[in-house]
């Protein structure tokens, strides 16, 4: 099992005068710096700031990069920097600010949105499918959950210069996964339930906390039953017809264990998956397996400071630092260096030793954004000529740009212009 999304609240004191208004907590705190920024473990890639409540509204053209319709005062991102409208310097209009990015928790990388009104009472969304948890150690999973908020609403705070109190509230858990029947593999059943909704009718007589309330989803969606409770000790739980086990409305880990446990027992007891017919002719076929972050792969061990002779430091597809077949170069030092940049990984102080060592350059900077270093155009984590560049690459380049050769342009044309481009940016 593990975690689907987290929800939380930071709640600051409303009577403390050093509450700020969001055009001066803007200004004050997001305005100089350079997207992406990070700070301790949190990276943030957009800003938006909108004129209501309920978001900003926009549409963007895929080609020129021009914004539409919107009901936004500014956006920024690594790609477009700042585009806003003539309500920029009106504090009335900043009703709400919307900041999108990422945690790095112990390795582990979270999806996160940040919503701020003018209460302070600042929303946080973070994406925890990475985070596995065993449904029978709720405090550990408890803890787990708390330690994530923790670290994102205390490294945002830091971030906007928030000094005053605040108190961490969880407002909603979702998990997936789960074993409530036996014979489960990647917690999916394998064969489809034939007589799927009299086996629900039978989950339901038995289990007194839930009321049973049908989904039949539609061409991309499995047909589930959804269990909801009055109950607040309890949460929703959700059953397809593959098995797929999700909850979602509880507050705590202890809700989702209390609420699973009831429907295992009553499934167990009365001996319910014997009443099961299978679907021969509908298996569960490529299952997507979520990729779980338990450390790395057998034969590359974790980097702790040192690797085995004949391997060196690289970061896996799971943003993990491992140890590699491979040799210590200026080269493969600097992709390093690049890549934990690019990531939000922060660089152990005896990796940053070894980079001392092979001098690598650490003052280049990385962004999404071009520029130009001399003659060399520098786009994420390259740095080189301009014709040296893939042509996808430089038509990424020049969409960024606005560049009127980008559709049909050949290298050249593209280089040409991207290059007077970057050079009028430097004016």
């Amino acid at each position: 099992m593990y975690i689907g999304y987290l929800r939380g609240q930071q709640v600051f004191d409303k009577t403390d005068p050093k509450s700020k208004i969001l055009k001066e907590l803007y200004d004050n705190s997001f305005k100089k710096i350079k997207l992406p920024y990070t700070l301790d473990n949190l990276t943030i890639n957009e800003i938006f700031i909108c004129s209501a409540s309920q978001g900003c509204n926009y549409k963007k053209d895929t080609y020129n990069g021009k914004i539409t319709k919107t009901k936004f005062v500014l956006i920024r991102d690594s790609n477009t920097h700042i585009v806003h409208d003539s309500y920029i310097n009106d504090s009335s209009k900043y009703v709400l600010i919307m900041i999108n990015g990422s945690l790095n928790y112990k390795g582990n990388i979270s999806n996160v949105h940040i919503r701020i009104p003018n209460s302070l009472n600042i929303g946080y969304s973070l994406g925890m499918s990475y985070h596995t948890i065993n449904i029978q150690d709720p405090e550990k999973s408890q803890i787990l959950v708390n330690n994530v908020l923790k670290s994102c609403t205390k490294s945002f705070a830091k971030m906007a210069n928030l000094e005053q109190q605040y108190n961490n509230k969880i407002v909603t858990i979702t998990t997936q996964g789960g074993h409530v029947f036996k014979n489960m593999t990647d917690n999916r059943l394998e064969y489809k339930i034939a007589n799927f909704i009299p086996v629900m009718e039978t989950i339901n007589k038995y289990v007194n906390t839930h009321e049973m309330k049908h989904e039949p989803g539609n061409k991309k969606q499995f047909p589930k039953v959804s269990f909801k409770s009055e109950d607040s000790n309890h949460c929703t739980l959700t059953i397809s017809n593959f098995g797929y086990v999700d909850t979602k409305g509880a507050n705590n880990m202890y809700s989702v264990m209390k609420t699973f446990n009831v429907f295992k027992r009553a499934i167990t007891s009365n001996k319910i998956y014997d009443k099961i017919v299978f679907d021969k002719n509908a298996k569960a076929t490529n299952l997507p397996k979520q990729t779980k972050l338990t450390g790395c792969p057998k034969g590359n061990p974790e980097y702790n400071g040192s690797c085995p002779d004949g391997y060196i430091p690289k970061v896996n597809k799971n943003n993990k630092l491992c140890c590699y077949k491979g040799k210590y170069t200026k080269s493969t030092m600097q992709k390093l260096h690049n890549n934990m940049i690019n990531k939000g990984i922060n660089i152990p102080n005896t990796l940053k030793n070894i980079l001392n060592k092979y001098k690598i350059n650490a003052s280049i900077k990385i962004s999404a954004f071009p520029y130009l270093n001399g003659t060399k155009v520098v786009y994420k984590s390259k740095s080189q000529n301009c014709d040296k560049y893939k042509k996808e690459e430089l038509k990424e380049i020049a969409k960024i740009l606005q560049s009127g050769f980008v559709l049909k342009g050949k290298k050249e044309e593209l280089c040409v212009d991207i290059i007077k481009k970057l050079k009028e940016r430097n004016k």
